[in-house]
C-alpha cells in the first residue's frame, strides 16, 4: 500500500511539474514570429512569409546570422529566399516585452548523384520498371544496354545487343524495346531483361529520326517524303508497315511525341530558321486526323506532359526552351540537348555543364532551380525521369537524386 500511494505521490508531482512547464513564463511578452515555410533543404528560390500571433505586433529580421533587435531589418511582405541562408525573426510591441528569437535554416538543394554505371552511357535513354535502356552508336556496330537500375546506387548492365549501323531512337511499350535503327524498326523482347533478343524486324523508309509507340502500333518519321509510318507491332514477330500519312514536302521531322490519343510532332519548315509544331488525333491508330498546327521557335525536342508543351529551342542568338502555348521563351546556359517534364519541373541535358532542373510553377517566369555537374568532366546528352530520380546518359548512366 505504501508503494502504491508513493507511485501516485511522484505521478501528481510530474503532471504538475509538466503543466507548469506549459504556462507562459511572461504573459506581457510577445508571441515568438511564425515562419510560413520549416527550415530545411528546398529547391531554391522559395517565399517566406513571417507572422505573429500577437496583434500590432511589429516583426525584425536578420538573414545575415547575427541576432535580430529592435534597429535589424523591418519585415513588411514575403522574403525571397534566393540562397542557403539562416533567417531569425524577433516581434515587438509597446509595453510588452519582446519575444523570443525564432531562427529557421533554409539550405538549397543541389541534386546530387547517388550512382554510377561507367559502361552505361550512350546517347538516348528509356525508362521502365527496374532497368534502363540505353543505346550507343558506335559505327558500323551500335548496342543497345539494359541496366538494372532496382538499387539505383549500383546499377549495371545485364545485356548489351549489338544494333547494325546506328540507333537513332527508342521507344519502350509493355515487354518491348523498339529501336530505330537503319531503314528498319527492330522489336527486342525484353520480358527476360538479362536474355532479351530481336524477336522481329520490319523494312522502312529512310532516313528516320523518331519512333512513338502506342497500342499495337509504332510511329515512325520519315524523311524521304516527308511523312509518318504507322507498323502494326501486334505481332512482334513480324511487324509490317500498315499504313502512312504524308505531311508538306518543305516539312523536316525534328521530333515526335505522343499524349493520351494525339501525336505531335516538330518539323521544320523550309530552309527557315522557325518550326511546325503539329498535332493529329490517333483514336483511329491507322487514320490520323490533323488537329492544329503552331508556328515555334526551331527546335529538336519536344517534351509534353498534362498541360505543358515545351520544346528545346535553338538558334544563332539563342538556346533553351520555348512554351508552345504560352509563347514564351527562357535562355538555358551551357549546351542544351535534351529535355523532359515531370510534374512541374524541366529536366535539360546540357552536355558538359551537365544537369538543369527548371522550375515550370509559374510557365511565364521559368526558373533554374538546380544543377547537377558531372563528374571528370561528364557529358548529359539524354535525360528521363522516374520516381525520385532523373537518369541521366552520356559519357557514362548517372542516377541523380531530384527529392530534396
Amino acid at each position: 500500500m505504501r508503494h502504491l500511494f508513493t507511485y501516485f505521490l511522484l505521478l501528481l508531482i510530474v503532471m504538475l511539474f509538466l503543466v507548469t512547464c506549459s504556462l507562459p513564463t511572461n504573459t506581457n511578452q510577445v508571441a515568438k514570429p511564425v515562419f510560413s515555410i520549416p527550415g530545411g533543404t528546398y529547391y531554391l528560390p522559395i517565399t517566406v512569409s513571417i507572422s505573429c500571433p500577437t496583434d500590432s505586433s511589429e516583426i525584425r529580421y536578420t538573414i545575415d546570422g547575427t541576432t535580430p533587435d529592435e534597429n535589424s531589418r523591418r519585415y513588411s511582405g514575403p522574403i525571397s529566399v534566393t540562397s542557403s541562408l539562416t533567417l531569425k525573426a524577433i516581434a515587438l510591441k509597446n509595453g510588452m516585452d519582446n519575444s523570443r528569437i525564432s531562427i529557421v535554416e533554409y539550405i538549397a538543394f543541389s541534386p546530387p548523384i547517388v550512382g554510377r554505371c561507367s559502361d552505361g552511357g550512350g546517347s538516348n535513354i528509356e525508362i521502365s520498371g527496374n532497368y534502363a535502356f540505353v543505346t550507343r552508336n558506335q559505327y558500323p556496330i551500335s548496342e543497345l544496354k539494359i541496366v538494372n537500375i532496382s538499387n539505383p546506387s549500383h546499377p549495371y548492365v545485364v545485356r548489351n545487343i549489338e544494333i547494325p549501323y546506328y540507333c537513332n531512337d527508342i521507344a519502350v511499350a509493355e515487354d518491348y524495346v523498339y529501336v530505330l535503327a537503319a531503314n528498319s524498326l527492330l522489336i527486342i523482347d525484353i520480358s527476360h531483361p538479362s536474355s532479351a533478343y530481336i524477336k522481329g524486324s520490319c523494312a522502312i523508309s529512310g532516313p528516320n529520326t523518331d519512333v512513338e509507340v502506342s497500342g499495337h502500333y509504332a510511329y515512325v518519321t520519315s524523311q524521304e517524303e516527308p511523312a509518318i509510318l504507322i507498323v502494326d507491332v501486334g505481332n512482334p514477330t513480324s511487324p509490317f508497315l500498315a499504313s502512312s500519312f504524308s505531311v508538306s514536302p518543305d516539312y523536316f521531322f525534328r521530333d515526335l511525341a505522343l499524349k493520351d490519343n494525339r501525336l505531335y510532332g516538330l518539323c521544320r519548315v523550309g530552309g527557315a530558321n522557325m518550326c511546325m509544331f503539329i498535332s493529329w488525333n490517333i483514336s483511329n491508330p491507322l487514320v490520323p486526323q490533323f488537329d492544329y498546327q503552331i508556328w515555334a521557335l526551331y527546335g529538336w525536342d519536344i517534351a509534353v506532359s498534362d498541360l505543358q508543351f515545351y520544346i528545346l529551342a535553338e538558334g544563332d542568338y539563342y538556346d533553351g526552351i520555348y512554351s508552345i502555348f504560352g509563347h514564351t521563351f527562357f535562355p538555358i546556359p551551357g549546351n542544351p540537348l535534351n529535355l523532359t517534364l515531370s510534374n512541374n519541373y524541366a529536366y535539360v541535358t546540357c552536355g558538359y555543364s551537365g544537369l538543369k532542373v527548371i522550375d515550370l510553377t509559374v510557365p511565364s517566369t521559368p526558373v533554374i532551380v538546380g544543377t547537377c555537374d558531372l563528374p571528370d568532366n561528364g557529358s548529359a546528352v539524354d535525360v528521363r525521369v522516374a520516381g525520385n530520380y532523373a537518369y541521366v546518359v552520356g559519357t557514362d548512366l548517372y542516377i541523380i537524386s531530384i527529392t530534396p
